[in-house]
């Protein structure tokens, strides 16, 4: 229980610093009291969400992602590693309620088809990725490869379908997929690598490449152009309407979470009972993190889906109207404050500073990706404000990326391709993307080239920021070193005289 109390600290502490800028601004923007209460209500549920769903996911999910990588690797048959890492990739694609939210507002695609395509585009990479780890290829040449396509995307895409590709990448990953990737890595690189460490991380990372590939195809051939439809709700007026607004999202965030977690509590006892290792006492541990981790979501996106998207919208095209001059401080500040409340950052800083036996704090993990994500949300209000393409911004920052690739140790370099699947999670879709649909809807801007992309500019900030950090890092090292050697030669040397 001391392991719960800590986790709704964190939580606490992770998600208050958001909450109370989303209530001042309602203030400020004088919105109306039942708006000012959903915010309110919807952090106290957000808050007991993720504090619920990292204690649930740490005994559960990850336990189960280790335990199938390493029993798939003892039975040394690369068939049935493929077979396995593509069915866990479509499942856990299905699974994340983050692509559900994306495809519902994308009219020109149908809904199965844009998540069918996430899902191969997952499955695929997921298994090169296995098939990486066995081979002991080296990450940095693989990604270098791998984000040349991307510049070559970048190219030759039309502006309508860039955001939406590189968007489908970053939600991808969210809450349930990372912890369970994670997991899968660090099972699977074990039985494999003495360098397990390293060569666990990235899996995240190509996870979220091959949506962008694989929805970038569907676009390019897809005949007519894609189209949005807004869906901007008034604020609520009575205390029926804010009633029925938070028990209306209750049976729909119980299904979505459902849907969520079934496929991985099948996976569970397909696993168990194939391998016949079912332990009472560990099976009772399992289904008891499962069901947290159910309440957690369940109580999330309550939160996240009856409070803070509808008041987004609002606050956006408030925030235009009243605070021209200061959406710029104000969107970077929230795009700030905004990671450390982000499910999958919580459950990854934390795995971070396990893995790396304490030398990399969770608290500058995390500050660190905050600040890459305020320079990309930066980037995304001022191309939203003076019309820029995103393809110019995305194509500079994979560039940069690419050329850190070669001076950051390995190790940041890493952790820093898992990083950014993990910051672009059901926060940043349901409060940044929402705030500027609501800016671009009072602009009367085209939300698809000018609010999409959002999320796919913060998924590549880590890249830049943590790499920048390991670069750093590593030279404070050497001189750390150079400095302890130097001590060494003068104490030799005042011992000889």
């Amino acid at each position: 229980m001391s392991n719960l109390f800590e986790k709704m600290k964190e939580a606490v502490a992770s998600v208050l610093p958001i909450s109370i800028i989303m209530t001042i601004l309602c203030f400020i923007l004088k919105l109306n009291t039942f708006t000012i209460y959903s915010v309110i209500l919807s952090s106290i549920l957000i808050i007991i969400g993720i504090g619920l769903f990292s204690y649930g996911a740490e005994i559960s999910m990850i336990e189960i992602g280790k335990n199938v990588a390493s029993d798939v690797l003892k039975t040394k048959k690369l068939s049935l590693i493929i077979s396995v890492a593509l069915a866990i990739g479509i499942v856990i694609t299905l699974a994340e309620p983050n692509i559900k939210v994306l495809a519902s507002q994308i009219t020109a695609i149908p809904e199965v088809l844009l998540i069918g395509s996430i899902a191969i585009g997952v499955a695929l990479f997921l298994c090169f990725s296995f098939i990486r780890i066995l081979l002991q290829i080296n990450m940095k040449i693989v990604v270098g490869i791998l984000y040349g396509i991307l510049l070559l995307i970048l190219l030759i895409s039309s502006n309508n379908s860039i955001p939406l590709a590189f968007d489908a990448g970053g939600v991808t990953t969210g809450p349930i997929a990372v912890p369970f990737i994670m997991a899968l890595g660090m099972g699977f690189a074990k039985g494999v690598s003495k360098k397990w460490r390293e060569d666990s991380l990235g899996l995240v990372a190509m996870c979220s490449i091959g949506p962008i590939i694989i929805v970038s195809l569907l676009t390019f051939f897809m005949k007519g152009g894609l189209t949005y439809e807004y869906n901007i709700s008034n604020e609520l007026t009575t205390s029926l309407e804010f009633s029925k607004n938070f028990a209306n999202e209750i049976p729909v965030s119980i299904k979505t979470t459902l849907v969520s977690l079934l496929p991985i509590l099948l996976l569970f006892i397909i696993y168990n009972i194939v391998n016949k290792k079912i332990v009472h006492r560990n099976i009772n541990r399992t289904l008891s993190g499962l069901f947290i981790s159910f309440v957690g979501l369940i109580l999330f996106f309550i939160g996240v889906n009856a409070g803070y998207t509808k008041v987004s919208y609002i606050v956006g095209i408030e925030l235009y109207k009243q605070l021209k001059k200061f959406i710029i401080p104000i969107i970077v500040l929230m795009g700030f404050t905004i990671v450390k409340a982000e499910p999958a950052v919580v459950v990854l800083t934390s795995e971070i500073e396990k893995m790396t036996q304490g030398s990399l704090k969770k608290n500058l993990v995390t500050t660190t990706l905050s600040l890459g994500v305020s320079i990309a949300v930066f980037i995304a209000i001022y191309r939203l404000l003076n019309g820029i393409s995103i393809r110019y911004f995305l194509l500079v920052s994979y560039a940069l990326a690419i050329i850190l690739m070669i001076k950051s140790p390995k190790l940041f370099t890493m952790l820093a391709l898992d990083s950014g699947g993990a910051v672009s999670g059901p926060l940043s879709t349901s409060i940044l993307l929402p705030v500027l649909i609501g800016i671009c809807y009072q602009m009367n801007g085209n939300v698809l080239t000018d609010a999409f992309g959002v999320v796919g500019l913060t998924s590549i900030s880590p890249l830049i920021t943590l790499q920048a950090l390991g670069i750093l890092y590593d030279i404070k090292m050497k001189k750390t070193k150079k400095t302890k050697d130097l001590d060494e030669e003068i104490i030799e040397y005042k011992w000889g005289e």
